[in-house]
């Protein structure tokens, strides 16, 4: 992780920060305008547009990104055929939606009226995923990063905007939630249009002419895409289950839990998809491996700081019916240092060709996340599914550590034993940051 692995990093980092500081600012005003069940109801509108966002992508742009870090010279023809399917998958996604909307609510109308229109941004939302992908195989991390402050800033002042004007409600929060991840996507156009890039940015990279094609793009993402959509199951499959298997209120408490804890994982994101990337045009074990160490450092870090501040601000900023919300807070940021080493590493398999693996091991995960739901979660509410997601992380990177190991010979201690380099590692790069 260095040179330009490190600002690639800094740079994603910052791009990444932007959206969880933002859903830090925005979800306590939408915690007291919506209320407990006005909140509760929200995240179950949003969660089928984000579970289909990952599942009817099938990983291309995962694809996309991995084929523009290999062949520069052909990256365009990728991007075009990336996106074709993507807007495919998006009109099927969307009608699939349309087809189950009344059952996911329960037979609520006004839930029903908010999924279909979440729904009605997958489209729009596959689409600029392509587009995203595009950008990190051509390592425009600048570009992404402003990708995401663009998409963020639109939904803060959205947000604050209804708020003054007294129009936030469940339907105007759908409407922002579901189409501010998009706007964003305006930014890649300059790029789509006018930029011309026939050699690598990192020239010591090999190049290797991959076929443009449907077929070579389907048959990695599918293997990607198993990943992914398990992720995204693993990450929004609590917000389907909360509220049918304990009530409104417990999922509005998690909702807001969720909404914290998530700011913990900023820069293990940025590790994760630089390390994607790299990895795919070159292989670098110790690469890999200090990057692993590093962000789990910095995890652990933020994790601290993050749980000890939660104690006041939340019960200041969201009000006091959410104080159960710290502690669950406490349970979620334990599990994501813990799954820290297996996400970068998962990253670094994928990249290197074989990214069933990391499949596999999510779906081991989601697998232990769904058992855990189901029993802890009409006995212990948000807390229960806190529980849930630190057993589904600690599966999912011991799977991905076993995986490693027996493919690639990498050792697991080499990824989760810090090192007092590491330590000097990660404040010098600070350090130089800063100037």
């Amino acid at each position: 992780m260095r040179g330009n692995g490190s600002r690639s990093i800094a740079l994603v980092s910052l791009g990444n920060s932007v959206s969880p500081i933002v859903a830090l600012v925005t979800a306590p005003i939408l915690a007291r305008e919506l209320g407990v069940v006005g909140r509760g109801e929200l995240a179950a509108a949003t969660a089928p547009l984000f579970l289909a966002a990952s599942g009817f992508s099938f990983g291309v742009p995962e694809a996309v990104n991995h084929f523009a870090a290999k062949n520069p010279s052909i990256s365009r023809k990728f991007l075009s055929i990336g996106s074709l399917l993507c807007a495919i998958f998006g009109v099927i996604g969307s009608l699939i939606i349309l087809l189950t909307a009344d059952l996911v609510s329960q037979g609520n109308r006004d839930l029903t009226q908010l999924i279909l229109i979440s729904g009605m941004a997958l489209i729009p939302t596959l689409v600029v995923s392509a587009l995203r992908g595009f950008a990190r195989g051509e390592q425009l991390w600048r570009l992404v990063a402003v990708e995401q402050v663009v998409s963020a800033a639109f939904r803060l002042l959205s947000i604050i905007a209804l708020t003054l004007s007294s129009q936030l409600t469940p339907f105007t929060a759908c409407i922002i939630t579901a189409f501010s991840g998009t706007v964003g996507g305006i930014v890649y156009l300059s790029t789509v249009f006018h930029r011309n890039r026939s050699v690598s940015k990192y020239p010591q990279f090999s190049t290797i002419h991959d076929e443009a094609s449907v077929r070579t793009v389907l048959g990695f993402g599918v293997g990607v895409w198993l990943g992914v959509a398990a992720g995204t199951i693993l990450s929004k499959l609590d917000m389907l289950l909360v509220l049918p298997l304990s009530s409104a209120s417990e999922l509005g408490i998690y909702a807001v839990a969720v909404s914290v804890a998530e700011s913990v994982r900023v820069f293990n994101m940025a590790v994760r998809d630089v390390v994607f990337s790299m990895q795919s045009a070159r292989n670098d074990d110790v690469m890999l491996a200090r990057a692993s160490r590093a962000s789990t450092l910095i995890t652990a870090a933020a994790a601290l700081i993050i749980g000890i501040a939660s104690i006041w601000l939340i019960p200041l900023f969201f009000g006091l019916e959410f104080s159960e919300s710290v502690w669950v807070v406490a349970v979620l940021l334990a599990g994501a240092v813990l799954g820290n080493p297996g996400s970068v590493l998962a990253a670094g398999l994928s990249a290197r060709g074989k990214p069933i693996l990391r499949s596999l091991s999510i779906l081991g995960g989601v697998i232990a996340n769904l058992v855990g739901l189901l029993v802890l979660v009409p006995m212990f509410g948000a807390f229960g599914a806190a529980y849930a997601s630190v057993i589904s992380s600690f599966v999912t990177a011991s799977l991905v550590l076993i995986f490693a190991k027996l493919h690639f010979g990498l050792k697991p201690s080499d990824f989760i034993v810090l090192k007092i380099s590491d330590v000097k590692f990660v404040a010098s790069s600070i350090i130089r940051r800063g100037k």
